[in-house]
């Protein structure tokens, strides 16, 4: 099967068929790690886990009113605009990888990720299909099977996905986050690959939206997603979600 080009923010993955190697992709999509493990958890058969000691009764009923309001604050919201900043760290980065660029996500599973530095790429879905963008390669790597994964990953974001199917969710004590008083939840998928360890979620105090996401790999990598000037228009127009074929660019097909 065809790999498509190496990710931004990602360590290359060997040998993998291409709807494995999707996966990681969805990493990068607003609140992008989120998507990835939703999909695997969906995908993989549940692995027998031992028990984990129970938390206190303090610590569980601040996780249940962090998730409630979280759920709560994107309640009729249908359509998120941001920036973001990206910074990669760990053995698969000598030096820190720094990204940034906007987004744009829209129910039930669109979005529109535009890397503008240091590489210029996106990644654009109408909610079922999805094109990777290389403006220095000039192709268009396109996967036609994401459509679950997405309408799963704004499920999410809208609060109709049940957290704690896919993750054990406990509060985070591994120091400050990117994010100075944002309250941090420890996520560790029920269902491991064996390439995602953990997530970070950093939920806005006040409001209780995300607004910044950590993914760290058992190779010791952390990669941060920070949002900000996040906006949550009516509606977003249709262009901003599709691929129209450019003059001298390859089409290639990725699944």
């Amino acid at each position: 099967a065809h790999r498509p080009p190496d990710l931004p923010a990602l360590p290359a993955l060997p040998a993998l068929p291409a709807r494995t190697a999707l996966l990681p992709l969805l990493a990068l999509t607003a609140l992008l790690a989120l998507p990835t493990l939703l999909a695997l958890s969906a995908l993989s058969p549940r692995a027998a886990l031992a028990a984990d000691p129970a938390p206190s009764k303090a610590d569980a009923d601040l996780v249940d009113a962090a998730l409630k309001q979280m759920h709560a604050s994107y309640k009729g919201v249908t359509a998120v605009r941001a920036r973001f900043t990206q910074t990669s760290t760990g053995m698969s980065f000598p030096q820190p990888l720094v990204q940034s660029g906007a987004l744009l996500l829209e129910a039930p599973g669109r979005m529109r990720w535009d890397f503008e530095t240091p590489r210029k790429q996106a990644y654009v879905s109408d909610g079922s299909t999805l094109w990777m963008l290389d403006d220095a390669d000039r192709t268009a790597t396109v996967f036609k099977t994401v459509d679950g994964m997405l309408k799963r990953f704004y499920g999410f974001l809208t609060g109709s996905i049940d957290l704690r199917a896919d993750f054990k969710v406990a509060l985070a004590d591994d120091g400050p986050g990117p994010v100075p008083g944002a309250r941090a939840l420890a996520l560790t998928p029920r269902a491991p690959d064996g390439s995602i360890d953990s997530l970070r979620i950093y939920l806005d105090a006040s409001t209780g939206r995300v607004v910044a996401i950590a993914m760290l790999t058992p190779f010791g990598d952390r990669t941060e997603t920070v949002l900000a000037e996040v906006s949550t228009p009516a509606d977003l127009p249709d262009s901003e979600f599709v691929y129209t074929p450019r003059e001298g660019w390859r089409t290639i097909r990725g699944d």
